[in-house]
């Protein structure tokens, strides 16, 4: 005997919809194809016809604690779990700024940005100004990649030249406005 996946295709989709992410967003989050995004909200489908690991990495998107034992329960009947985004976003913004991050304040973020976060390690940040709003700068690399102390002094010095460069353009900028 086969099970129903339709409540878990429902359950697939208000959670993509919860993050307010587009099927191609989740794709890229979950490194699965925008095609197995569209199977597992297919209520077509059956559950012994869905690829568990897809199960697994669309569901850890979502901060489900045991994906494929949550979609059981679905199936059976229970709500889904919440929708609460890896902790690891929030765990290096929170770690840079001394200040816990909103999950709004993530889904708000650049999906690039999330993905980043999400996939690598917080290697250092550092907080500068700009036009007067304080700014993080997240240093992040692949996991398992060594850092040296020189490779982030290297970037910090990189972003500071760019830094440097804009604010020397705005300055350009405002005197001409004024000449």
């Amino acid at each position: 005997m086969s099970l129903d996946w339709t409540p878990a295709a429902v359950a697939f989709a208000a959670a993509r919809k919860a993050m307010a992410l587009t099927q191609p967003d989740l794709a890229k989050l979950a490194d699965v194809s925008r095609n197995t995004i569209s199977n597992l909200e297919s209520r077509t489908r059956i559950y012994d016809t869905i690829p568990k690991s897809s199960v697994v990495k669309v569901g850890h998107v979502f901060g489900w604690p045991d994906p494929i034992r949550d979609v059981e329960r679905i199936i059976a009947g229970a709500p889904a779990p919440p929708t609460n985004p890896p902790s690891r976003t929030r765990a290096a913004v929170t770690e840079a700024t001394g200040r816990p991050m909103s999950p709004s304040a993530i889904e708000s973020m650049p999906l690039r940005v999330r993905r980043k976060l999400e996939t690598n390690e917080l290697v250092d940040h550092k907080i500068i100004e700009v036009d007067g709003l304080e700014m993080v700068v997240l240093l992040t690399a692949r996991p398992g990649d060594p850092v040296s102390d020189s490779q982030m002094a290297s970037g910090l010095a990189a972003w500071a030249d760019l830094e440097r460069n804009r604010r020397d353009l705005d300055i350009t900028d405002r005197d001409q406005e004024n000449s």
